[in-house]
Formats: structure tokens, sequence, C-alpha cells
């Protein structure tokens, strides 16, 4: 096993997540000035690839977009002098993006506006702005669930029927009200629905993230035989390790990526497919420890990506 797979380091925590997200479409917007023309690589990103391609359209598909954009501003009760959108195809996740940069009167950004240009659904809107009175003041976190849901249901998103998590992120400076996904009883950790609530009551940011999904599979394979692909795996590398333990198989929707071929695209498939995970500790023989988690087909049993935590 090459260094390739020890290096990684792309788990996230569901919060994590979210907040990187929904700052992410920021980035997207705000380096607009790098992006070249043309299309998105037809195998997936690799390194060096552009992370984002804008797009030529007419004028009134960006009128449009625009309009959607104001309107979702005042419906969430922020303010800005102008908008500026553009259409740009996200290499890494392989997504069309409308983007919409709101600004105020001095042409600072106001807020960041994505939708998926092909449903028009609202991906994420960061509010860039805030005042002292809504960084200081004192919300009951009881009522943020229903707070959430209400500005959910201004950006036209359905709240999940499950009961949300409500948690401080001091990175956003305001609370989060987060979803995990879940389907046919099993986790999508990429996907969520998240909403982030400054302490005075403005919303600070929302995202919904829902990755495309491979039909589930008719039989799976057993716990047992994902673990010993896993095992097959170490004994043919050159690791070099002291100790392998792996922890118990865990049934949930992950995207196939390059983690153990580097040949492979570098972002990850459009569609997540239902696999095993599971996690690995190596107590390296120069006195290392590396962590982090397989993800095994749970159809075929054979290993499809994964990734490190150290």
């Amino acid at each position: 096993m090459s260094l390739h797979l020890l290096r990684r380091g792309r788990l996230l925590t569901p919060v994590a997540s979210a907040a990187a997200i929904a700052l992410g479409a920021t980035w997207l917007a705000l380096n607009m000035t790098l992006p070249a023309t043309g299309q998105a690589p037809v195998f997936g990103w690799r390194a060096g690839d552009p992370d984002t391609v804008v797009v030529e359209v007419s004028d009134s598909t960006l009128r449009a977009v625009t309009v959607a954009a104001g309107r979702l501003l005042d419906d969430l009760n922020i303010r800005a002098s102008r908008i500026s959108s553009s259409r740009l195809i996200d290499n890494f996740r392989q997504k069309t993006v409308d983007t919409s940069i709101a600004l105020d009167e001095d042409g600072k950004p106001v807020a960041t506006i994505t939708f998926d240009a092909i449903t028009g659904e609202l991906w994420s809107v960061v509010n860039h702005g805030h005042t002292a009175g809504e960084l200081s003041g004192a919300l009951d976190p009881e009522q943020l669930p229903a707070m959430a849901k209400s500005l959910l249901h201004e950006a036209d998103i359905s709240a999940p029927p499950s009961s949300p998590t409500v948690s401080w992120d001091q990175g956003m400076e305001a609370w989060q009200v987060f979803w995990p996904r879940t389907v046919a009883g099993c986790a999508v950790p990429a996907d969520f629905t998240a909403v982030w609530i400054y302490p005075g009551g403005q919303v600070r940011a929302i995202s919904h993230v829902e990755t495309p999904l491979d039909p589930e599979p008719l039989t799976t394979v057993p716990s047992e035989q994902a673990q010993e692909a896993v095992r097959v795996f170490f004994s043919r590398s050159q690791v070099g390790a002291k100790a392998i333990s792996l922890g118990a198989p865990i049934l949930e929707w992950r995207q196939p990526n390059d983690f153990v071929d580097p040949s492979f695209p570098a972002a990850p498939a459009v569609h997540a497919r239902l696999v095993w995970s599971v996690t690995y500790s190596i107590q390296l023989s120069w006195g290392e420890r590396a962590q982090g988690v397989f993800w095994i087909d749970a159809a075929t049993g054979s290993i499809v990506g994964g990734s490190d935590v150290s």
C-alpha cells in the first residue's frame, strides 16, 4: 500500500461537512475570476483540472436566476443593492450551478446564493453580513427547530420529518440546526439539510445536499466478507504494519473514490452506492498510527473507496 492511502485525510464530521459546504458556496462565487471557459472533464475531476468552469448562457437565463435569487433574499430578509449571477460547472462535485452574488451599496458581498441549474433547487445561501445585535442576541435553543423549518419553507425546501440536532457553530458564529440524511435505514453521511441562525434571529446560512443514489442492491455480501476484503488488501500491501485492527462493518451510502486506486478520478463518483464501511487502525513499524475507513461495495464485496483520518 502506498502512502497515497495514508495522506488523504478527507473525512469530516457531519457538522464540519455542513459548515464547509455552506461556506464552499462563498468560495465558489468569490473566485469567479479563476475558472476557464469550457466543459467539465468527462471522467471526473483530477488534480490540475479547473475547479469550476464558466458556462455561457443567455442574458434572459441569467436574469431569471437573478430574479429568483432576489426573491429568496427578500423572503429571508437579506438586503442587497444589486445581484450578479453566473452559471458554473463545479467539476469536483460534477454539478452545474447557478450562483448569485448579492452586493451592498459599496460593492461588498452580502450574500451568496447557489441553485442547482438543472432542477432549480436551492443548494445553499450564505449571509455574509451581520450586526452587533445579531451576534449578541439570546435565542432559546428549543425554539430553533421551528425557526429553521420556517426558513426552509421560505427557501422552498422540505424539512426532514426527523428531529434535528441543535448545536453552536463557533466558526459560523451561529446556531446550527442539522438534519442528517438516511435512506433505506442507512446513513448518507455526505448529505444533510442544515440551517444556521444568528443569536439575534437572522439567518446565517442554509445548505441542502442530496447525492443521487444507485439502486439499493437486492442482496448484500455478509459483513464478515467486507472485513476480509480489507484484511486481504493489507496482507498484499507494503505498509509495514506492526498491528492492524478493524471496526465492525456498518452499512451506509458512499461515493466511490480513488482512495485505493490513484488512477481513478480525484473527485468522488456522482452517485453514492450502498457500502460496508470498515474502519481500520494501524500501528506502523516506524512508530506512527494511521486510522481511516474502507468502503466495500455491499453488492459485490469489492473495495470502492475510503478515507483516512490520520
